[in-house]
């Protein structure tokens, strides 16, 4: 079988339960959240093909050097499209609705976001669930939540009989 390139194209089998961590990282003059050639640029958007499922990422003794507001994150909705029978059903896949970003000890300098916390989460602006959270602000120009609330988290399915499984649930 031919592999699955580009790898920013892998699809759910591949990354199902995965989680994603960076230590020590430095982010650095992102002070726009365009690029001298009038293309969109941001620290953090999601992969445009992942509809399936977005691993938890946790970033520790991360650094932010001179990162404007508008240029720290983008988290884009569920493409519409996917909303067919081939496939996500009647409803866009939802992985982009799942995005958990996590942040622990994290340093910033010069411009910096409007993040006031060393520790902090950033997650997907769906209202509903957003709204119930504890400790959390909409950042509509992110199309996110900043949340100080460290129990949250993705919620993986894992299903033992997958050709049986019920979408209605």
């Amino acid at each position: 079988m031919a592999s699955k390139i580009p790898i920013h194209k892998i699809k759910s089998d591949a990354s199902w339960g995965t989680e994603v961590e960076v230590f020590r990282v430095t982010f650095k003059h992102f002070l726009t959240d365009t690029t001298a050639c009038g293309g969109m640029q941001r620290v953090f958007e999601r992969n445009p093909t992942s509809a399936d499922y977005i691993p938890q990422h946790y970033f520790d003794t991360v650094t932010f050097d001179d990162v404007a507001d508008t240029a720290l994150i983008w988290l884009e909705k569920p493409n519409a499209n996917w909303a067919n029978p081939t496939d996500c059903g009647d409803f866009p896949c939802t992985a982009p609705d799942n995005v958990v970003l996590h942040f622990e000890s994290t340093v910033f300098r010069g411009t910096r976001p409007s993040i006031q916390a060393s520790d902090f989460q950033l997650v997907s602006r769906v209202l509903q669930a957003g709204q119930a959270y504890s400790q959390c602000e909409d950042k509509m120009s992110w199309n996110a939540f900043l949340c100080l609330n460290p129990n949250l988290g993705v919620l993986l399915f894992e299903s033992l009989d997958s050709d049986n499984f019920d979408r209605s649930i």
